[in-house]
C-alpha cells in the first residue's frame, strides 16, 4: 500500500557533563601535567568497590495493531462545515438540526460612518460575538445593494453617488460603481476590514460581496451597471492582500480568482450547479480553469430557495433544474450550504426521513477524517527505558480539506500530557489510501510501556467548546484511544517488559516481544 509519512521525534534522554571547579588546577600544557615518579606507588584497582548490577539491553521489537470501524454518523455537527442558517437575518432555528456555522449579511453603512471612519464595534462585533457565544463560527458578507432592503451605501455618500433605480427582485437603487469616491470607500474598507479581522478565530470565511445585487457580483439583467474589469480586479486584489489567514469566497470565478487561493459560492445550488446548460455554475468554473480551487479555498453557497422545501423528500424529482445533492457535492467539493428550510420550514424545519437524509447530506460536505488503523511498536529495551513508535493511518474521507492549520496530537491518557503533535494534517486531500503519521518516543520509562494513548485532531481556529470528531466508532469528544498490552506470561501471571523472574538458568527479563531472555540474550529455560 502506498502512503506518505509524517514523522516527529520526542526524546527524553538527558546528558550530563562534568566541569572542574574554579578552584581546581587545570593543566595548561603537557609540562604542567603530573608525572609518575619511579618511587611512586603503582595504581591498583580498588577491590572493595560495590559490583554494578547488570543491565538488560535488547534490539528486539514488537508491534501491536488496532483496526478501527468507520462510522460517518459520528461526525454529525463537526465544526466549519454542513448546512447553515442566518440567525441574525432569519431568526432562531425552530429545531435542533446540527449547526456549527452561521451566516450574516451586513450593510456597508453599518460599518463605514464617514471617509476613513469605521464602526466595527457596533457593526460587526455584536454579530460575531453572538455567533461565537452559540459555539458557531460566522460567515460574513458585506453588501451595498440588497434588493427590497434599504440601501447599504454609507450615509455620507447618500446624494453624492448616483444610482440606477430598478424594480427587479423587489426593487432598489444600484450605485454607480465607477464613481471614484465610492471606489475609494470600498477599497479602504477592505484594507481596514482585513487588518481588524484576518485570522479571527470566531470567523469561518469571508465572502467578497460588496458588488452587485446581494453582493453576488452581478446586476442581472442590467449587466451594464456592473463594475468594469479593472475595478473588479482591484477589489479582488485588495481582499487577497488584506486576508492572508481567513479563507475567501467569491460568487463566480471572476478575473484572476482561478489563480488565487479563493473559493466560490454557488447561491443557486442544486438548481443551476452541474449539467449541460452553459451558464451553470460548474461549467463556468470549468471554463475558467478553476476546477481545483477547492483544494485551496472553500466551496459553499446556498441551496436554491424554491428547492429547499422539497429537497430530501420523496416529492423531490431529480431533473435539469433540480439536481441530485449527493452527486453535485461530490463534483463541487462543497463545504457548506445555506438552507433556511432545514432549520425553519413550516415553523419546524425538516422532520422525519427528510431530516435524516439532510443530516447525511450535511455530513457529506467538507472534510472528514477517518482513523483506519494504528500501530504501536516497542523496541530497544535498555534497562529501565524503552522506545515507542506510534503510527496512525488516517485518511480524509470527505470531499474537501480542512481550511485552517490542523495537527494530530498524541496524548498520554492517564497523565493528560501532550506527548507530541504532527502539523500539516490540513494538507491531506480526499484520498483512497491512508497516510501514515509517525510519532517516535525515545527512552520513555519502561514502566509506561502499556500506558494508553489518545489521538485527537487539533486546530487553534476551533472555538473553546468545539472538537473534531473522527468518522469512527468508539471515541470520546474526538479522542481515539490506543491501549497496548506488551507482556510475557509466566505461570499464568502477566509480566511486563523490563521485569525479571528467576529461572533455572538464572535471572530472566521479559522483553517486548513476549519472551524471557538472559542478560546474554539467550532464551530462558522456564520450568
Amino acid at each position: 500500500m502506498l502512503f506518505s509519512v509524517f514523522s516527529v521525534l520526542f526524546t527524553s534522554c538527558q546528558e550530563s557533563k562534568s566541569f572542574p571547579d574554579s578552584d581546581d588546577q587545570v593543566p595548561s600544557s603537557p609540562s604542567d601535567s603530573p608525572v609518575l615518579e619511579d618511587s611512586a606507588v603503582p595504581f591498583e584497582p580498588d577491590d572493595t568497590a560495590e559490583p554494578t548490577d547488570p543491565i538488560y539491553t535488547s534490539d528486539k521489537a514488537a508491534t501491536q495493531s488496532i483496526d478501527f470501524v468507520y462510522n460517518r454518523n459520528m461526525t454529525n455537527g463537526n465544526p466549519l462545515k454542513g448546512f447553515v442558517t442566518s440567525i441574525e437575518n432569519w431568526g432562531q432555528p425552530a429545531n435542533d438540526f446540527p449547526l456549527s456555522l452561521e451566516f450574516a449579511y451586513v450593510p456597508l453603512s453599518a460599518l463605514v460612518v464617514n471617509a476613513d471612519q469605521y464602526d466595527f464595534e457596533n457593526g460587526f462585533e455584536p454579530l460575531i460575538d453572538a455567533s461565537a457565544s452559540r459555539n458557531h463560527h460566522i460567515i460574513l458578507r458585506v453588501y451595498i445593494d440588497y434588493p427590497n432592503l434599504n440601501s447599504g451605501l454609507p450615509s455620507y455618500l447618500n446624494g453624492v453617488i448616483d444610482c440606477e433605480p430598478y424594480s427587479d427582485y423587489g426593487g432598489g437603487c444600484s450605485p454607480d460603481y465607477s464613481d471614484p469616491e465610492l471606489q475609494s470607500a470600498i477599497l479602504n474598507f477592505i484594507s481596514v476590514f482585513g487588518s481588524a479581522y484576518d485570522g479571527d478565530p470566531r470567523i469561518a470565511f469571508v465572502q467578497l460581496g460588496l458588488l452587485g445585487f446581494w453582493g453576488e457580483w452581478h446586476t442581472y439583467p442590467h449587466t451594464d451597471w456592473f463594475p468594469d474589469d479593472t475595478f473588479q480586479q482591484s477589489v479582488i486584489s485588495a481582499f487577497d492582500e488584506a486576508f492572508e489567514v481567513t479563507p475567501l469566497q467569491i460568487r463566480y470565478p471572476s478575473q484572476d480568482t482561478p489563480q488565487r487561493d479563493i473559493g466560490f459560492h454557488d447561491d443557486s445550488y442544486a438548481y443551476a450547479t452541474v449539467g449541460s446548460v452553459e451558464w451553470f455554475f460548474w461549467n463556468r468554473v470549468l471554463a475558467s480553469g478553476a476546477e481545483l480551487n477547492w483544494m485551496r479555498g472553500p466551496m459553499g453557497g446556498e441551496v436554491y430557495p424554491p428547492l429547499q422545501t422539497a429537497l430530501f423528500s420523496d416529492a423531490y424529482a431529480v431533473d435539469t433544474y433540480s439536481q441530485d445533492f449527493e452527486s453535485i457535492t461530490d463534483t463541487t467539493h462543497a463545504t457548506f450550504m445555506l438552507n433556511y428550510a432545514a432549520f425553519n420550514m413550516n415553523g419546524t424545519g425538516y422532520q422525519g426521513e427528510q431530516r435524516n437524509r439532510a443530516e447525511q447530506a450535511a455530513m457529506q460536505m467538507g472534510y472528514e477524517y477517518t482513523l483506519e488503523q494504528a500501530a504501536i511498536e516497542a523496541s530497544g529495551l535498555n534497562g529501565d527505558t524503552v522506545d515507542i513508535t506510534v503510527t496512525a493511518f488516517i485518511r480524509n474521507t470527505g470531499v474537501s480539506p480542512f481550511y485552517y492549520p490542523l495537527s494530530l496530537e498524541l496524548t498520554g491518557i492517564e497523565t493528560g500530557e501532550v506527548l507530541h503533535e504532527i502539523p500539516g494534517v490540513e494538507l491531506l486531500l480526499p484520498e483512497t489510501e491512508s497516510t501514515a503519521l509517525v510519532f517516535s518516543l525515545e527512552d520513555i520509562p519502561v514502566a509506561d510501556i502499556n500506558q494508553s494513548y489518545g489521538l485527537m485532531l487539533k486546530s487553534d481556529h476551533l472555538l473553546p467548546q468545539q472538537h473534531i470528531r473522527w468518522a469512527n466508532e468508539t471515541q470520546q469528544e474526538g479522542q481515539m484511544r490506543l491501549s497496548p498490552l506488551f507482556q510475557c506470561i509466566y505461570a499464568t501471571e502477566s509480566i511486563w517488559p523490563g521485569q525479571e523472574i528467576q529461572a533455572s538458568n538464572g535471572p530472566c527479563t521479559c522483553d517486548v516481544n513476549g519472551t524471557f531472555y538472559t542478560y546474554s540474550g539467550e532464551i530462558c529455560q522456564l520450568d
